[in-house]
């Protein structure tokens, strides 16, 4: 699969495992619109047991808002700057 590419007849493939949520979605939460999209995309990434990240997390109202929507893994400068993967396993710390 190409990462970046985005097309729904990827997901018929058993081979996809992960699905990012863009941020275009995020950005306005208060939107039914959005959260309509959203609710969708978790449900679908649920019934094909494939994990959804939800990309530009930058407030707790969209945390919370994704949290009620049942979205169970985001990303964004909420919970910090995007980094190399060695330097975001030094600042996790221990299991």
């Amino acid at each position: 699969m190409r990462v970046g590419y985005a097309a729904l007849s990827h997901l018929r493939q058993p081979v996809v495992d992960l699905v990012k949520l863009d941020r275009v979605f995020c950005r306005d939460t208060a939107c039914s619109r959005n959260r309509s999209l959203i609710r969708s995309a978790v449900v679908l990434a649920e019934d094909l047991g494939i994990e959804l990240v939800a990309e530009g997390i930058e407030d707790e109202t969209t945390r919370a808002t994704l949290i009620d929507l049942c979205c169970r893994t985001g990303q964004g400068y909420l919970f910090g700057p995007p980094m190399p993967f060695t330097q975001a396993i030094a600042n996790a710390g221990p299991p």
